[in-house]
């Protein structure tokens, strides 16, 4: 798949998590669940989800390749940390709560796709490819 092509495909998997994130939120907390823990609990969520869909639709990678996960999980990680901290330094600098939230949503997207691309989803075989020789095994 082409460069380009990922890229959209990731911007829109990117885009159906962080609706499963938002969502799964708005479920928690509407049942009572506190903040924290409900934020905890649907963006570890969303990161499967995202995982799994990236793997299956973009890179057409074995879903079931735990090393691949924890490196995804792990850069994820690295990702929300790194929007947290980059929203509130362009918000201290004076640019508005959204704009700076958006940019900062926009620089770790482009470093998550360019890292997810390079590293975690960077070589092996696709998925169809591992699946159909027998006896080998996904992952």
């Amino acid at each position: 798949m082409a460069i380009g092509r990922k890229f959209v495909g990731y911007f829109i998997v990117g885009s159906l998590a962080a609706g499963v994130d938002l969502c799964l939120f708005w479920l928690l907390v509407r049942a009572g669940i506190a903040i924290l823990p409900a934020a905890a609990t649907s963006v570890t969520i969303a990161v499967c989800v995202n995982f799994v869909l990236l793997s299956a639709l973009v890179y057409r990678r074995a879903i079931l390749h735990w090393q691949r996960f924890a490196l995804f999980a792990s850069w994820s990680a690295v990702g929300i940390a790194a929007n947290s901290v980059l929203s509130y330094w362009l918000i201290d600098l004076g640019l508005h709560i959204l704009l700076g939230k958006a940019l900062a949503i926009l620089a770790v997207f482009v470093v998550n796709f360019a890292f997810n691309t390079l590293v975690t989803f960077a070589g092996g075989e696709p998925a169809g490819e591992i699946e159909s020789r027998p006896g080998r095994h996904p992952g």
